[in-house]
C-alpha cells in the first residue's frame, strides 16, 4: 500500500538510520586537513604511508579478530583501532579508505591490466567464500570477521573493483553528472519507494511490468538528481564559503 506524502516523513527518512552516515560525515569535515597533509607526497610517502596506515588499521586489527574468533576468547586491548575493535564500523576505518582512495587516485594513471584486476577478484572472491564458509562450519563463529570493512582482502577487492571501473573512460557529460547522484539516491529511494503501488504493478502483463520499472527508475533518480544539486550547492556555500574550510 502507498502512504501519504508529508515533509516530515522525507525528513525522518534523511535522518541518519545507520552507522555510516554520521561517520561519512565526520570524514567530510576531517579529510580537508588530511589533504594538506598528503599534498606534495611522491610515489614512494605514499607508499609508506599505506603500508603503516594498512599495517595499523587493517592487518593488526583483523589479525586480533581471527584471533577472538579460533579460541573463542575476547582479547581486550589487543585490536590497534580500539578496545572491542569494531569491524570498520569506525571512524578510523573510514580514514583508512580515504588514504587507499586517495593512493588510487595518485595512481590512477598507472595502468593495471584488467586481466590481472579481474584475477585479482577472483581470488579475494574465492578467500572470503573459504573464509566465511570456515567460520561458519568450522569455528562455529558468527562474528563475520571475513566480511569485516578492515578486512585488507576486502579491501583490496573493493579497491580492485574501483581500479577495474576506473579504467572505463565514459565521455558522456550525462552520465558522469547524473553519477554523482547515486549516493542521494540510496538515501532517498524508499521515500519513492513507498508511493508506489508494487502489489497493483507486479499484477500486470510483462510489457506494463517492464515500463512501470523503467519509469519508476527514472523518477527515482531525477528526484534524487534535484536533491543532490541542492545538497552540492549548500555544501559548497556552508563548508567552503561559511566556514571556509580548505579543499
Amino acid at each position: 500500500s502507498t502512504e501519504t506524502f508529508s515533509l516530515t516523513e522525507l525528513v525522518t527518512r534523511l535522518v541518519p538510520v545507520d552507522y555510516f552516515f554520521p561517520l561519512y560525515i565526520a570524514l567530510y569535515f576531517i579529510s580537508p586537513y588530511i589533504n594538506k597533509i598528503v599534498i606534495g607526497y611522491d610515489n614512494k610517502e605514499w607508499k609508506k604511508l599505506l603500508f603503516i596506515s594498512m599495517i595499523f588499521l587493517s592487518f593488526l586489527p583483523i589479525a586480533s579478530d581471527i584471533l577472538t574468533e579460533v579460541t573463542n576468547k575476547q582479547w581486550l586491548g589487543s585490536n590497534t583501532i580500539g578496545h572491542w575493535g569494531g569491524f570498520g564500523h569506525t571512524l578510523i576505518n573510514f580514514v583508512l579508505v580515504y588514504i587507499i582512495g586517495g593512493y588510487l587516485s595518485f595512481t590512477k594513471y598507472v595502468i593495471v591490466s584488467k586481466k590481472k584486476l579481474l584475477f585479482i577478484i577472483q581470488v579475494c572472491s574465492l578467500i572470503l567464500i573459504g573464509w566465511q564458509y570456515a567460520s561458519i562450519y568450522v569455528f562455529h563463529s558468527q562474528n563475520g570477521t571475513w566480511s569485516s570493512y578492515y578486512n585488507p582482502i576486502v579491501l583490496i577487492l573493493a579497491a580492485s573493483i574501483i581500479k577495474l571501473f576506473g579504467s572505463i573512460d565514459i565521455k558522456s557529460v550525462i552520465i558522469n553528472k547524473l553519477a554523482g547522484a547515486a549516493f542521494s539516491c540510496y538515501l532517498l529511494k524508499n521515500v519513492i519507494l513507498s508511493r508506489v503501488p508494487i502489489e497493483n504493478i507486479v499484477k500486470q502483463d510483462i510489457i506494463h511490468l517492464i515500463l512501470y520499472v523503467i519509469i519508476v527508475s527514472i523518477v527515482t533518480y531525477l528526484f534524487s538528481y534535484v536533491f543532490y544539486i541542492v545538497y552540492k550547492t549548500l555544501k559548497n556555500y556552508f563548508i567552503y564559503h561559511l566556514w571556509k574550510l580548505p579543499k
